[in-house]
């Protein structure tokens, strides 16, 4: 058992316990006592849905793999996009409610010189607020980026937005969005957004990602 697990299931149960000493002892405004047995029915109820593997996490499931990415950059919505490659491989975690995304690649400096790219993230549905939840972070800034976001109806576009964050290279706080689109059982598009620092409109296309999955769905699947 991991030591989040441990401290979450902690957590409950020390609020089952709490919440089954005031039933037996009465709520508020002279509230009759709640039956012991059905609180703690309740609240086994609340945290089994708390905990539940969802078709939302069965999406992100089907992201599980490696794929080659065919990545394109842009410094200012004018400018000549930096073309690269890299790797990216999910991995499912705690049973399929975290996934965990690593990449390896290559961007080019400020001197248009080619250096390594490392990232990582974390991604999970969050069934209490109906929200995706990721976590990034990579060997571009010390920092680490929180997103949240929904689905599309036809589940096929995944929208992730940031709250503010400070860049180290502006000196101030900024924003980013992303989008991620999928394309086919094998492939999908993951596009970033950020302010138009230009003033020419809100947002501008700051990178894309063109994702090809390693070996295809049915190697996936073991056919």
């Amino acid at each position: 058992m991991t030591r989040t697990r441990i401290v979450l299931g902690m957590c409950c149960l020390t609020v089952l316990a709490a919440g089954m000493a005031i039933g037996q002892q009465g709520g508020k405004d002279g509230m009759p006592a709640m039956d012991p047995a059905k609180m703690k029915e309740m609240m086994k109820k609340q945290w089994m849905e708390a905990t539940e593997i969802t078709p939302m996490h069965k999406f992100l499931a089907e992201r599980v793999g490696t794929w080659d990415g065919e990545c394109t950059f842009w410094m200012d919505p004018s400018g000549e996009p930096d073309k690269s490659t890299c790797t990216t491989t999910i991995t499912p975690m705690m049973g399929g409610m975290y996934f965990k995304d690593e990449t390896v690649g290559t961007m080019n400096d400020f001197d248009k010189k080619p250096m390594r790219f490392e990232g990582f993230g974390l991604m999970g549905y969050n069934n209490g607020t109906k929200e995706f939840e990721s976590t990034w972070c990579d060997n571009m800034a010390s920092m680490q980026l929180h997103f949240k976001g929904k689905l599309s109806d036809d589940k096929k576009t995944l929208t992730l937005e940031t709250g503010t964050y400070v860049c180290p290279m502006m000196g101030g706080e900024t924003w980013m969005r992303e989008v991620e689109t999928i394309t086919g059982p094998d492939s999908f598009t993951l596009e970033f957004y950020g302010p138009d620092m230009t003033g020419k409109s809100k947002e501008f296309k700051a990178g894309e990602i063109k994702y090809t999955r390693k070996g295809g769905m049915m190697k996936k699947m073991g056919r």
